[in-house]
């Protein structure tokens, strides 16, 4: 049979054989008691040694102070539970706290294997995550408007620092917002010499464009100057040809 335990020092769930488990042998998968302190090994192996050189239970430093959440025939049919929430940890009572020292009491909530701190530190990191990610989708907007349209740089980017006050999550640390501020900066002088530089291309393009229509123009032109003298040489050899008839 196999115990799913919580130690209480530092929160961290396991599934165990109850062997693991001082003076602990249930009968049924209810035969606990989820209120009570149980001194338990963290591995197996640490339990089968102990049970080569029995001695004095107080004198192991192997053993650690643990809360029984539930029992099962294998451990597959824990984690089964695990994998669908139907393991809850419940609160200790007060004595029991007491009796085994001083222990954070994490409250009813669903059973993770993974220590609770790493789970705010990365939902710290998760918001700040998304801080960046709002103010880069600010920058990445703004830089597509037109100058005319935009303001001065610091206060384009005032504007998103108070948009992001507005979000429960998001913490931008002083660098971070100055780096953003000048590469902000930096794309905006980027951006007017872009502008600058289409401007300029658009202008040539206007000059090849009239250069274009008047070498069309002069093509016309030299197209009805060769129609012209095709038939003043016609007209002019028909009076040569009617000349020489008469004489």
């Amino acid at each position: 049979m196999y115990a799913f335990v919580r130690f209480l020092e530092d929160n961290v769930c396991y599934a165990l054989p109850v062997s693991c488990v001082q003076d602990f042998s249930p009968t049924s998968q209810l035969d606990f008691d989820n209120q009570k302190v149980y001194t338990v090994y963290r591995n197996p192996e640490e339990a089968e040694e102990d049970d080569e050189s029995p001695g004095e239970w107080g004198d192991r430093l192997l053993l650690h102070k643990a809360q029984i959440l539930a029992l099962a025939e294998d451990k597959t049919d824990l984690e089964n539970s695990v994998m669908q929430k139907k393991i809850k940890i419940p609160k200790l009572s007060l004595n029991h706290v007491e009796e085994a020292g001083e222990v954070t009491d994490y409250g009813e909530e669903d059973v993770e294997l993974r220590h609770s701190k790493r789970q705010d530190g990365r939902k710290q990191s998760e918001g700040t995550h998304k801080s960046i990610e709002a103010v880069v989708a600010r920058l990445e907007k703004q830089n597509g408007m037109s100058l005319s349209n935009t303001s001065s740089p610091e206060e384009a980017f005032m504007e998103t620092s108070e948009s992001m006050n507005n979000m429960d999550d998001a913490v931008v640390p002083r660098i971070l917002y100055e780096e953003l501020l000048r590469s902000y900066q930096q794309q905006q002088e980027e951006m007017r010499h872009i502008q600058q530089e289409l401007e300029r291309t658009r202008r040539q393009l206007v000059q090849q464009a009239k250069k274009l229509k008047e070498y069309g123009a002069l093509v016309s032109e030299m197209k009805e100057l060769r129609d012209l003298n095709r038939r003043l040489q016609d007209v002019l050899l028909l009076r040569l040809g009617s000349g020489k008839c008469r004489t």
